[in-house]
């Protein structure tokens, strides 16, 4: 019993060192990240950027001069853009998505966008509304 009460903190242990969070410079993102933040949020600097390393996974945190949070996947895939309380650029929100909000919630700004598992993506609105679409648009879930 003390045998795998040890081996199990010993893999704790190990885990919890494998974790660190290193501030990088913006030259230091992946190519994709930066031209994300290039395209869409051309009139804003990188504040500060954070490459956060676990054991199996990297991910990027960037916060923007407008206050804007950008996370993004090791290769620089977008993960999450949160502009709250203005709103996210019309050029990240899909389309068919963006013309849904628009339509239905003529009165309200998309303050956050999240890529989610099984190629879905859920939008939040400024009047904490928020709407699970799939990959096609098509809207899956609505919480208020």
């Amino acid at each position: 019993m003390i045998k795998k009460f040890s081996w199990f903190l010993l893999c704790v242990l190990f885990l919890t060192a494998c974790e660190e969070s290193l501030m990088v410079l913006p030259s230091d993102l992946p190519l994709a990240a930066q031209t994300f933040v290039e395209q869409h949020f051309a009139n804003d600097n990188i504040d500060y950027a954070v490459c956060e390393k676990e054991m199996f996974h990297t991910e990027y945190t960037v916060i923007l001069s407008g206050g804007f949070r950008l996370e993004f996947e090791k290769d620089g895939t977008c993960k999450k853009v949160d502009c709250r309380p203005q709103a996210v650029p019309n050029s990240i929100v899909p389309p068919i998505a963006l013309q849904y909000v628009q339509n239905t919630f003529p009165n309200s700004l998309i303050v956050s966008y999240e890529f989610k598992e099984r190629q879905r993506y859920e939008l939040e609105l400024n009047n904490n509304i928020e709407l699970l679409f799939d990959k096609n648009g098509q809207i899956i879930k609505m919480d208020d």
